[in-house]
């Protein structure tokens, strides 16, 4: 735990300018610029042997970076997180000078530049627990980076169901970790054949804050390494060797995501990923009142994928296609087959259909552990 002392502390340091720049952007990531408590704003500077901790929390997640220092004193300063990046981007490179002042005031310099600004008594801030050593498995940095690319644009933005807020990370089956997010109009599933234990009471299995997974993102899009990881019921928490992160779990009921999966699906196109994504793209952009619904007409030949505005115009493009089952024509976000072609490397990409407005199965052609169901949409 950072404790809390009743202590003076001068806090007094020298590091690197780029140093301090990519931590400050690593832990201000999870700050909400419209939160109602001012505190939260800011971020905590704790240095002592020879190490410059840096804390950020928003209450529900929090974010600590380890960095190199310097340390003529110890101590802490609390500045407003915005400000001082603000302030540090434009530092010359080298070294900065950091010194907490008694009116908890932080002085920052180099050899040409000197600023003073406001900060908060670090008894103000709030108590964030570090982690203690315990039980932590260890993830392939570039593994987990693909399973949460391939299923975060599923996550809900909307309030109304929460849990649908974030990724279910589902450890049930002992031989395959699976990743689920769905906004109740799409679902991914990704599965990644490991075996995985948290400890955990009940269900094995937690939903995690989509937010946390966008932070959890930056941290294996710029490392190698081995991510540390920890689960229980309450807290989930991911660890390099200079960085955590630290978010509560989801509370609430996951849907059964297995129900959602169609399995009678009689029609069967497959078509050329890259291709399919081109016409889409092409599309949209004379969707009605840019709301991204396409029309696609399946056949033997291939596909049309055409829309129309009133007020702007239309278009269609075809695609040749293998498609076996009767012709059928359906409405689709193209949004949502877009994201799926996206974060999809396969050359050809497998949609099977049963009717005009039954759920969609969009997978890989050749790969069953990536599985995606859309719902089509009602056309005119």
């Amino acid at each position: 735990m950072l404790s809390n002392s009743n202590k003076e502390e001068e806090m007094k340091i020298s590091l690197q300018k780029a140093d301090l720049e990519r931590a400050i952007n690593f832990v201000q990531g999870i700050i909400d610029k419209r939160t109602t408590n001012p505190i939260l704003s800011n971020i905590l500077f704790s240095a002592s042997d020879n190490k410059l901790e840096l804390y950020s929390t928003n209450m529900d997640i929090s974010s600590i970076e380890q960095i190199d220092a310097n340390i003529e004193a110890a101590g802490r300063s609390v500045v407003s997180a915005k400000m001082l990046f603000d302030i540090i981007r434009k530092f010359p490179p080298g070294e900065i000078q950091l010194r907490r002042m008694d009116n908890n005031w932080l002085e920052l310099k180099s050899a040409s530049v000197q600023y003073k600004i406001a900060g908060l008594h670090p008894e103000e801030y709030p108590t964030i627990e570090k982690p203690k050593k315990g039980d932590y498995i260890g993830i392939k940095s570039k593994t987990l980076l693909s399973l949460i690319k391939r299923t975060i644009f599923a996550v809900s933005y909307e309030d109304v169901k929460k849990i649908l807020g974030g990724i279910l990370f589902d450890f049930s089956d002992e031989n395959m970790f699976k990743l689920v997010a769905t906004d109740g109009h799409r679902l991914s599933l990704v599965r990644e054949p490991m075996s995985i234990k948290i400890k955990k009471k009940g269900d094995n299995s937690v939903v995690l804050p989509r937010k946390g997974m966008a932070e959890l993102l930056k941290i294996l899009e710029t490392t190698d390494e081995e991510i540390k990881v920890s689960l229980d019921e309450k807290m989930a928490i991911f660890k390099t060797e200079t960085k955590v992160l630290m978010m509560k779990v989801l509370e609430g009921t996951f849907p059964d995501y297995n129900q959602v999966i169609p399995t009678e699906n009689n029609r069967t196109l497959k078509i050329n990923r890259q291709r399919f994504y081109d016409a889409l793209s092409r599309m949209v952009i004379v969707s009605a009142e840019r709301s991204n619904i396409v029309r696609i007409s399946f056949s033997n030949e291939g596909v049309v994928v055409s829309s129309e505005s009133p007020n702007e115009g239309e278009g269609k493009e075809f695609v040749e296609a293998e498609f076996t089952g009767s012709k059928i024509e359906m409405g689709f976000n193209a949004r949502y087959l877009m994201d799926i072609l996206e974060v999809t490397s396969d050359e050809v990409i497998e949609m099977r259909i049963l009717d005009e407005l039954s759920a969609v199965l969009v997978k890989p052609s050749q790969d069953d552990n990536f599985i995606n169901v859309v719902m089509p949409v009602r056309m005119p």
